[in-house]
């Protein structure tokens, strides 16, 4: 019998989760994450690099599919993701999971929301998705924990694009094998450098 591989193990999960799956203490508890998480963005409005992040997204254009704070005309839904996921770490406002240093509301909630919006998704499908991000993404950074950060590399970004990745693809209803799919392409794109926190530059919320 072959074992399946780490990433078939998460691809199931992911595809096959279900409202019905979480238990309430968790869908309780991740209620007033999102609140939080939307709150940090409306509140970084005013940031110079939160208006770069619109403008640019705003002249790229493309089919109105999801909502960002700021902006009255929707976006594509990579672009909402990646507004929302910038300027959802704007302030140092948002949470930190300390045993494995990472940020993980801004890169998944927005990414969730997004495809959720532009899928016509219902509120528990949106909830399971940011679920699904959450527990792949904290379950990847755990296996080291501090590691990341010793190399210099910026586990919010670096593993959190396994998180948006996996809220992305169970809001979009994916199936297992493209779900597989899609976390490779995202560890092959897998990035970012705790640099910017070195330098102090805007290159932070970017990651």
């Amino acid at each position: 019998m072959v074992m399946p591989s780490i990433s078939e193990v998460f691809a199931e999960w992911i595809a096959g989760l279900e409202f019905a799956d979480i238990p309430a203490a968790v869908i309780a508890d991740v209620r007033p994450r999102v609140l939080d998480n939307l709150g940090v963005q409306l509140a970084s409005l005013g940031l110079p690099s939160t208006q770069a992040v619109l403008e640019t997204v705003s002249a790229w254009g493309g089919e109105a599919q999801a909502s960002v704070p700021g902006l009255e005309r929707g976006l594509p839904a990579p672009s909402a993701a990646f507004a929302g996921g910038v300027m959802g770490n704007s302030f140092d406002y948002d949470d930190t999971h300390t045993p494995s240093m990472l940020h993980v509301h801004a890169v998944t909630i927005s990414a969730a929301l997004a495809a959720a919006e532009a899928g016509n998704r219902t509120g528990r499908e949106a909830m399971v998705a940011i679920v699904a991000g959450f527990e792949t993404a904290l379950r990847v950074a755990l296996t080291d924990p501090v590691g990341f950060e010793l190399l210099g590399v910026q586990p919010s970004s670096f593993v959190g694009v396994f998180g948006a990745t996996a809220a992305a693809c169970r809001a979009m209803g994916l199936d297992a094998p493209r779900v597989r799919n899609a976390l490779g392409l995202a560890g092959n794109q897998a990035s970012g450098l705790l640099q910017s926190v070195v330098d102090g530059t805007d290159a932070k919320m970017f990651n």
